[in-house]
């Protein structure tokens, strides 16, 4: 656990490093997106589904010193990261450019991830409003872990991780009972609405 932590906590996230991280997930992404056996499968959901990047952006955004420079650093990653997976996928794709056709939608969550990533910094503060905010990144992976199921057996694989990824950030982002109670009570919620919303 505590080297987890210190992934989340004790790395030393210069712009350097912001850029390096969002260039090798974006080769990592890429990557998973064109090789023939990954498709349909759960690794390819890297580039469909935005689970895998709400850990990304954590990392990034837990090891900025202030909110301000979390919401930037977050910005640039993926301002970074997202243009440049369709670009490594044109040469790979029988719509080439075309690609760019899906990458609006990437923009506009960019843009959101300036002030997205100077309020998700307070999860760091380890407080009730840390537990909040952290809930709601829980939600959106729980709801996407839902979805999955909706699938079974397919993409059985991206469920758990959804729900395991959101256990690991209650156990991990927070310290203290109260805190990790009240995201864990959010997150059951969440999960229970989400299940039934998409099974039912």
């Amino acid at each position: 656990m505590k080297k987890l932590r210190s992934l989340f906590f004790e790395t030393d996230m210069s712009w350097r490093r912001v850029l390096l991280f969002a260039v090798a997930t974006a080769v990592l992404t890429a990557l998973l997106l064109v090789l023939p056996f990954t498709k349909h499968t759960s690794l390819a959901n890297i580039g469909v589904f935005p689970e895998s990047w709400i850990l990304f952006a954590l990392i990034v955004i837990l090891n900025c010193k202030t909110p301000k420079e979390a919401g930037f650093k977050t910005f640039i990653f993926f301002l970074v990261s997202q243009p440049l997976i369709y670009l490594l996928q044109v040469p790979f794709s029988s719509m080439g450019w075309q690609l760019f056709q899906y990458y609006p939608r990437w923009f506009v969550a960019t843009l959101f991830c300036l002030p997205g990533g100077m309020i998700a910094w307070y999860v760091k503060k380890n407080s009730i409003l840390s537990a909040l905010i952290l809930s709601v990144a829980n939600s959106m992976l729980v709801a996407i872990g839902a979805y999955f199921l909706t699938s079974f057996p397919h993409y059985f694989l991206s469920a758990v991780y959804c729900f395991a990824l959101a256990v690991l950030f209650i156990f991990t982002l927070l310290q203290g009972k109260r805190q990790r109670l009240t995201a864990g009570a959010l997150t059951l919620a969440a999960t229970a609405v989400s299940v039934v919303y998409f099974l039912l």
